[in-house]
């Protein structure tokens, strides 16, 4: 199943997308139709969520029996994306995937330096030639804004303090029910479904804030910055999450491709290290990180005031988006960067 958060004449509701991706049932209201007392689940993802199997079969039995009814269908080009769980229970973003993790160091020294004012040859910054061993003996992560998430078609207004425009691709998944210590044999069963997930960056910001030494602040945390969506896919939906194809296109050009393939560690690994004397939630999203090639930084490209970006994988979808710079820059002072005190991680 495709599933979502939706608004439709000034009301949200939980949908579930047809499979011709023309329509969107609203589950919401057909729940409310049936007035079936104390079994309400679906006027929100998170309730759907927390209702587990019970409320997924609910779900599923109102979709064969009211799925043809016009009056429960919204038609796509007729409502609003919000994010799938416009208010997740936690949002924590990994690394994952080891050639952002080899080629982002490089790309930030490479702004560093042209932003500086200087013209670097294609061969001074070079990435990393192996993994740091942090990265590959145990999942690296940090957390995010989880009540700052917007959804697909949403315009972003960037930082004013910003002129620097990134996007990374990334996809994640949403928790179908918490728990702590969870094994490795049972994790898999703690994913709800996966989704896109845009963590724009403001790099010029962060190249100032990554000479503190510890993870990203406003340079990631702006009105606008986590966007996910298009919708939520369900496991039954995907063959194999760790063989997507995976693009990034701004206005309909392709700037880069990749796969899911060759994440360090799978998110079922994420479950069982989040949750190692820590209880988990039903509910958080846990990303990625960004996959290889799938960010600006790395491939000396970025967008522009205006430009729409997409992210594309198999089998989830299209997240897209248009970026937009407006109002008076309020730009930052990047010379006062030198090369010793930059600590560029590979959290970008």
């Amino acid at each position: 199943m495709k599933l979502g958060t939706f608004e439709w004449q000034g009301r949200r509701f939980v949908g579930l997308v047809t499979p011709d991706e023309r329509h969107v049932f609203d589950a919401t209201a057909a729940e409310a139709a049936a007035g079936e007392i104390g079994l309400c689940c679906l006027d929100t993802m998170l309730g759907l969520i927390d209702s587990g199997e019970a409320g997924l079969d609910r779900l599923r039995r109102l979709w064969e029996r009211e799925g043809q009814e016009a009056r429960f269908l919204r038609s796509l080009a007729d409502i609003k994306f919000l994010p799938p769980v416009p208010e997740p229970r936690q949002l924590r973003e990994a690394a994952l995937f080891p050639g952002h993790i080899c080629n982002a160091p490089a790309g930030m020294l490479r702004l560093a330096a042209e932003l500086k004012g200087a013209k670097p040859s294609p061969r001074e910054f070079q990435p990393l030639p192996f993994v740091p061993a942090v990265f590959r003996d145990q999942p690296v992560s940090y957390f995010q804004n989880r009540l700052n998430v917007v959804g697909h078609g949403t315009q972003i207004s960037w930082p004013r303090a910003s002129h620097v425009m990134d996007f990374e691709l990334e996809f994640g998944v949403f928790l179908s029910r918490g728990g702590r210590d969870i094994p490795s044999a049972k994790a898999g069963s703690h994913i709800f479904g996966y989704t896109l997930y845009n963590d724009l960056s403001a790099r010029d910001l962060q190249l100032i804030e990554s000479q503190s030494g510890f993870g990203p602040g406003k340079s990631k945390s702006f009105d606008g910055a986590n966007v996910m969506g298009p919708w939520i896919v369900t496991p039954d939906e995907i063959p194999d999450p760790y063989n997507l194809a995976m693009a990034v296109r701004v206005n309909g050009e392709t700037w880069a491709s990749g796969t899911s393939a060759g994440m360090l560690h799978s998110f079922e690994d994420l479950i069982v290290h989040y949750s190692r004397e820590e209880t988990l939630q039903a509910g958080e999203f846990l990303a990625s990180g960004t996959a290889a090639g799938g960010t600006g930084i790395e491939i000396g490209r970025f967008p522009g005031d205006g430009d729409r970006v997409e992210l594309v994988a198999d089998h989830i979808g299209i997240l897209a988006n248009r970026l937009v710079m407006g109002g008076e820059r309020q730009l930052p002072e990047i010379s006062s960067c030198t090369d010793d005190q930059m600590a560029v991680t590979s959290d970008v």
